[in-house]
């Protein structure tokens, strides 16, 4: 039977499989194509350099080139992205940078009001302001509707 070998073969699987799997997380988690470059992109106050071009976490990615890129944060706002940066305050944080859709309503209200299931029709933007991307909780797609008027509908999975 030797126990002592298979405990040991054991523990050499355990820490290959961890290895593996640490090494395997953290090239899912970050950032897309490295550095942005380009200046013209909006920061807070407290948002600086080094921006992104995109970023990856456990539950989606969010791309900056793609101008209908939205997402929902912890405490209901629905924001357009414009940027990815990093946070003067803690180098270690990453923020995205964006504005608030002020004016939200149904899409459609029969048979339920359509924010029940988190689609919404939005216009108006507010001022630029930023959050930790660990407040995103959800993206979104945003379809032009008539006007200066949008739906958005938020992706069932990503990643």
């Amino acid at each position: 039977m030797k126990p002592l070998q298979q405990l040991a073969n054991r523990f050499a699987e355990n820490r290959i499989n961890n290895i593996h799997f640490k090494n395997k997380s953290s090239q899912q988690n970050g950032p897309i194509n490295a550095y942005c470059k380009l200046k013209e992109r909006p920061l807070t106050a407290n948002s600086c350099v080094p921006q992104y071009t995109g970023w990856k976490t456990n539950k989606f990615t969010i791309k900056i080139n793609n101008s209908d890129n939205c997402v929902k944060i912890k405490n209901g706002s629905l924001v357009l992205l414009e940027n990815i940066a990093t946070s003067k305050i803690d180098n270690n944080k990453i923020l995205v940078v964006g504005r608030c859709y002020e004016k939200i309503q149904d899409f459609v209200n029969t048979p339920c009001s359509s924010q029940l299931l988190d689609i919404h029709e939005v216009r108006q933007l507010g001022s630029l302001q930023s959050w930790p991307l660990e407040e995103v909780v959800n993206k979104l797609v945003r379809l032009p509707l008539n006007g200066d008027k949008f739906v958005l509908i938020p992706f069932a999975h990503d990643t």
